[in-house]
């Protein structure tokens, strides 16, 4: 877990293979760790992120997925929202279909052969 455009840089340089950027909202399951915000994720995702998966996470939601993704966000982790969903299959169809229409990814990109396999 990174916090802040610097730990992320460190990571990288440090060797990490992967990062997780945030928490970006705060989130019950960071309880006392304030959000970072959006303002680096442009920044990381050029920096860090084109260079290992670096995933955007803490309380995003579907409703603030446009927000992320308008930032910079390449690859998110929604955890809650989801798994509260009346429809978790609808849900992750909503959240896989509006990154693959804003990121111009497709299934083959995310490795799913369906967009339901989003779910782990």
């Amino acid at each position: 877990s990174t916090h802040s455009l610097a730990q992320a840089r460190a990571a990288l340089e440090e060797g990490f293979d992967y990062i997780g950027f945030g928490p970006l909202f705060p989130t019950p399951t960071k309880l006392g760790r304030p959000g970072i915000g959006l303002e680096d994720i442009a920044a990381m995702e050029r920096e860090v992120g084109s260079k290992i998966p670096a995933f955007c996470i803490g309380g995003i939601k579907r409703e603030n997925l446009d927000e992320v993704l308008s930032a910079g966000a390449r690859r998110v982790v929604i955890v809650s929202d989801l798994l509260t969903a009346p429809d978790v299959e609808a849900a992750t169809r909503d959240v896989v279909g509006r990154m693959i229409a804003d990121c111009g990814l497709r299934i083959a990109d995310c490795g799913l052969e369906d967009p339901a396999h989003a779910i782990a």
